[in-house]
């Protein structure tokens, strides 16, 4: 009699309890810590997460767990997927435009100074293009004198640059080039840089004429009695004229060396053919120096200049 409650409680706990229901969760929480197997985790987290919701924070714990031990492709893809979507945003393309504009000029100096005609050629604008139709014409013109001066130059050429015209020709620079032979004669030289649609940079090279005459004419220095074409006058303002005939000009600049446009004014004085322009401020430095005049027209993105060489031969 003593042993039948013990058999009556084995049979009510063999068939009145709930063990077996906790004994599915243990067998798969064990598992994944028992098994070492990679690929077998990522089809347990599927059961897990679709199952019991309070079992999803614990999954990615083992599946983080064995990323040492080479997985299939699920780890390794997931790496290389981030990686250029991370890097892209730090993959900026450049800037159009970019580039110094100095360092512009500069490039073309040295194409012209080295003979590469061909490469400085191709650095010319379209409306430049016009005036040089072929490379032969590039090189018979203007370009043949400024490689010459280039060749026999004493020392370093001096190179600066200045505004065109901000007002309508924003992007625009005005280039003059300028030193002495091996003579100690002063030559000079102008050109324009700009940007063509924001894209990239052109020269705006001017043309020598084989025949007819120049648009802008040199008086002081320039065409002086008794006195070289370089020189300039003192007792008279540095002096220049335009012809008329050759178009319409909005803004028309000058500098000495290259300064501050704004600071050298200029006084329109209209005759029959021309308009003469005298620099109020005409203060040389000692040695060569550089005149530069500039003017644009409105409707026209060209900038035309013209340089000339000056020294006071009293200093």
């Amino acid at each position: 009699m003593a042993t039948l409650p013990v058999v009556a409680l084995v049979l009510m706990s063999a068939c009145g309890s709930e063990e077996p229901e906790v004994e599915a969760p243990s067998t798969s929480a064990d598992e994944p810590s028992d098994t070492g197997p990679t690929t077998e985790p990522a089809e347990e987290t599927d059961e897990v997460t679709t199952n019991d919701d309070e079992e999803v924070t614990a999954d990615p714990q083992p599946t983080a767990d064995p990323i040492e031990p080479t997985t299939g492709g699920p780890t390794t893809e997931a790496p290389t997927t981030e990686e250029p979507t991370t890097g892209l945003p730090t993959m900026e393309p450049p800037e159009e435009g970019a580039g110094d504009a100095v360092d512009v000029a500069q490039q073309y100096v040295d194409l012209v100074a080295s003979g590469d005609t061909a490469a400085a050629y191709g650095m010319l604008s379209p409306e430049a293009m016009v005036y040089y139709p072929d490379q032969q014409v590039f090189e018979e013109n203007d370009i043949a004198e400024l490689s010459e001066d280039l060749a026999e130059a004493s020392g370093e050429p001096q190179l600066a640059i200045r505004s065109a015209y901000e007002e309508t020709h924003d992007s625009a620079q005005v280039v003059s080039l300028w030193g002495e032979d091996a003579d100690g004669e002063p030559w000079a030289h102008a050109f324009a840089i700009r940007k063509l649609d924001g894209a990239s940079w052109v020269i705006d090279q001017e043309i020598t004429p084989s025949t007819g005459q120049n648009r802008l004419n040199w008086l002081n220095p320039g065409i002086q009695e008794g006195m070289q074409e370089w020189e300039v006058n003192p007792e008279a303002p540095i002096t220049f004229a335009l012809l008329k005939h050759s178009g319409p000009n909005v803004a028309v600049t000058a500098s000495i060396n290259d300064g501050d446009v704004g600071s050298q004014q200029l006084t329109e004085r209209p005759t029959d053919g021309a308009v003469m322009y005298d620099l109020s401020d005409s203060d040389l430095t000692d040695g060569p120096n550089v005149v530069t005049a500039s003017w644009v027209a409105e409707d026209d993105p060209f900038v035309h200049t013209s340089a000339t060489p000056a020294t006071n031969p009293g200093t």
